[in-house]
């Protein structure tokens, strides 16, 4: 029988671990329980153990240290790097929608040039790109550990790396991690030369995973209550809500920048606070720090290490032990009290690079009152959900601190709270199980990529004619009602003259203006709405479905597979899905970029369109009040003459082209009294505008093929990306079966 060696590589901000599992196609069938293998990682002697997220450079031999040469003889390493997780669009320049999903696309076949892409090339996310690069690389390239991959992958026919990443990060961020890694020893096509794969999740599901593997953790829990598992990192914090029977996950939510990081950052501080206090003291960590800027990663890895001494030692009592200088003590209450009164923000500006809407959003708040926030407003959407959360584990190395502890304890009232008892290997056992579900789901996951790849272009290319048409229209409308209001301005002489009319509609339906306009005009964007829900993500839904009922899922209705409808997805007799914030955030966020898209695409061509029909009704005008004034015999003709003079009058009269023309531009550029304006009545406007049939050539020029190639392009990315969201919840159904 045929196995495959799973391993779940947890590479977190504080923290790094690996776990591995192996099994054959039968029990993947099966969906066994699956045993995890305890890997003893390099730097280390103890299996199952994490080390810390951290390495430099020996100076003595120029090969890459870990932890512990880190912390025995800091003076002897350099380009000491820690803490360097980050969100990587954080890093990176702004981009609009199209940008990023171009480069999502372009990362698939490689690392684009830079020429080509220059966002990935800023100094911070290269600096993130190579450690993590570096540290993988020194990870499985470490010699006895490498040893123990390459036995366990004895009689297996492939190796597959499963990567988490925190729930919070949107597809766009996964995409740029996955490209950094597949620069990696594991991201490639062989490992050890056995083949190779790499695979991406998040780590929510790896918690739902782990959870689900564990009998005993949440099966105890009576129907319609559900379990909340608070994996509580290094840099992020996940949360994921679990039904009474482990079978799917009902919320996911987390939070990017509240780890336990932060923590250690306050520590730092308080120590080197300490040191000043000591001039000789002070006067010798500022050399070492001239010498080797990177040595204060050793003094927050020293931070760190007392930290986790603190929460794992009885007497809840500690020693900093940073290069030469004197051991200082720490215990539970001065950690306790920094987490309590310590801004959170200042630490997390000065070392963790944090985004500016992010630290304004913190104020003055401390660690624990940030934590006690994110809780309660995770709970109230959850409460929303009609979640009833009756149990909550914790996990993450973090979860040892008392406090943290107490703060669930406080939020969740009514909720039993249980502590982890492996709280460090719960994301890598979890990555370790993604591998196996997902095989469970191998054929229906191909089969849902061919969906995407054919079959939504297709759908979004037939269903754009249905779109055209109330678009044309409301446009033609829009039209029309600045040239409405352009021409009653002329009338009443808020408008001097024609031309100055002309000029104004021309500036209101310019492309900038007119795009302006739209994208604020409920109506137009409700049209958009109502096309992409009601027949492009119906019609999906309708070719999801019969992928759904091929792999045994029936069950599930067309409303529950329209992905642009935010419903749950009933697995039978058990729970309902409702999705998370993450979905209804992504689905509101795909209608406004669709809108944005289709505006952007069809506004060049049908502006051409207006514009040329607008000059025609401005002529259309000025001939019509000619015509009017030429029924006057006293002061009507009075005016064309004083306009044109008495030759061209007669010229024109006569039926001279030139001549005609010359009094129509006299016309449109003159400041004409009141009673003259009156002669032209709006009907008569409108009715020139109606026979220029403007929405049919507006719908003509939508429907054009460079229009609707461009549109299906672009919509069908931003959609693809939703289809594989809502599919999650899908393979959950099928992979619990």
């Amino acid at each position: 029988m045929a196995k495959k060696l799973f391993i779940g590589y947890d590479l977190g901000d504080g923290e790094t671990i690996t776990d591995l599992a192996i099994l054959d196609d039968q029990q993947v069938r099966a969906g066994s329980r699956v045993d995890i293998i305890s890997m003893t990682m390099p730097d280390n002697n103890t299996a199952g153990q994490a080390i810390p997220t951290v390495y430099g450079v020996s100076r003595e031999t120029g090969r890459i240290v870990f932890a512990s040469s880190i912390l025995n003889d800091p003076e002897d390493v350099r380009n000491i790097h820690s803490n360097f997780k980050r969100c990587p669009s954080d890093l990176m320049a702004p981009m609009d929608e199209p940008r990023r999903l171009s480069l999502m696309n372009a990362l698939q076949q490689g690392w684009p040039a830079r020429e080509d892409y220059p966002e990935l090339y800023t100094e911070q996310l290269m600096a993130f790109a190579e450690a993590v690069q570096s540290f993988t690389d020194a990870l499985f390239t470490d010699e006895k550990f490498c040893q123990v991959i390459a036995s366990s992958a004895v009689g297996c026919r492939e190796i597959v790396f499963c990567v988490g990443h925190p729930t919070r990060w949107d597809e766009f961020d996964a995409a740029v991690y996955a490209g950094i890694l597949r620069r990696t020893v594991i991201g490639q096509s062989r490992f050890r030369n056995v083949p190779a794969t790499l695979v991406m999740a998040a780590e929510s599901r790896a918690a739902f995973l782990y959870v689900k593997n564990n009998t005993g953790m949440v099966d105890i829990i009576p129907k319609n209550q559900s379990a909340l598992l608070i994996d509580i990192g290094s840099s992020t914090i996940d949360l994921t809500a679990l039904s009474a029977d482990s079978r799917n996950n009902q919320y996911n939510s987390g939070n990017n920048y509240l780890g336990a990081r932060g923590i250690d950052y306050l520590i730092l501080e308080w120590y080197l606070e300490r040191l000043r206090k000591s001039p000789e003291d002070w006067e010798e960590y500022e050399q070492l720090i001239a010498a080797n800027p990177t040595m204060l990663q050793a003094a927050v890895l020293s931070c760190r290490k007392a930290k986790e001494d603190v929460y794992s030692q009885s007497s809840g009592k500690s020693k900093i032990l940073f290069a030469n200088f004197a051991p200082m003590r720490v215990n539970r209450d001065d950690i306790t009290a920094l987490a309590q009164s310590m801004p959170l923000q200042d630490v997390l500006s000065r070392y963790a690079q944090l985004p500016d809407e992010v630290r304004n959003d913190m104020g003055r708040r401390s660690w624990t009152e940030q934590f006690e926030e994110f809780l309660n407003r995770s709970k109230r959407e959850m409460t929303r959900q009609k979640l009833n959360i009756t149990r909550i584990i914790l996990t993450g190395s973090a979860s040892k601190m008392p406090f943290v502890h107490d703060i669930v304890s406080r939020v969740f009232d009514k909720a039993q709270v249980l502590n982890d008892a492996d709280p460090s290997r719960s994301i890598s056992k979890g990555l370790a199980l993604v591998g196996p579900s997902n095989e469970k789901s191998l054929d229906f996951q191909t089969e849902l990529n061919e969906l995407v790849r054919t079959d939504v272009p297709q759908i979004i290319s037939d269903d754009l004619s249905a779109l055209a048409g109330p678009l044309a229209r409301h446009i033609e409308t829009v039209v029309v009602g600045i040239v409405q209001d352009c021409f009653r301005e002329w009338q009443s002489g808020a408008i001097t003259t024609l031309e100055q009319m002309s000029w104004k509609i021309e500036r209101a339906c310019s492309e900038d203006c007119l795009d302006e306009l739209l994208s604020q005009d409920r109506e137009y964007n409700e049209i958009i709405q109502a096309w992409l829900v009601d027949t492009v993500g119906r019609d999906i839904a309708i070719r999801l479905k019969k992928v759904c009922d091929k792999y045994g899922m029936a069950g599930i209705n067309l409303d529950q597979l329209n992905l642009l409808k935010v419903s749950g997805i009933d697995l039978g007799n058990k729970v309902v899905v409702t999705p998370g914030a993450e979905i209804v955030d992504a689905i509101a966020n795909a209608v406004a970029v669709v809108a944005g898209i289709i505006t952007t695409v069809i506004l060049p061509v049908v502006l051409v369109i207006v514009l040329e029909i607008l000059a025609l009704v401005a002529s259309n005008i000025a001939w019509l009040l000619c015509s009017a004034l030429m029924l006057i015999p006293g002061w009507g003709i009075a005016i064309l003459i004083g306009l044109a003079g008495v030759a061209v009058f007669n010229a024109m009269r006569k039926g001279m082209d030139g001549a005609k023309q010359m009094l129509l531009d006299k016309l449109q550029a003159a400041n004409l009294p009141q009673k003259a304006r009156k002669l032209i009545s709006e009907n008569k406007v409108m009715q020139k505008l109606n026979e220029a049939r403007l929405h049919e050539k507006i719908e003509e020029s939508i429907m054009e093929p460079r229009c609707v190639d461009q549109i299906v392009s672009s919509i069908s990315d931003k959609l693809s990306l939703l289809i594989l969201k809502r599919a999650e919840d899908i393979k959950y159904v099928l992979e619990s079966k």
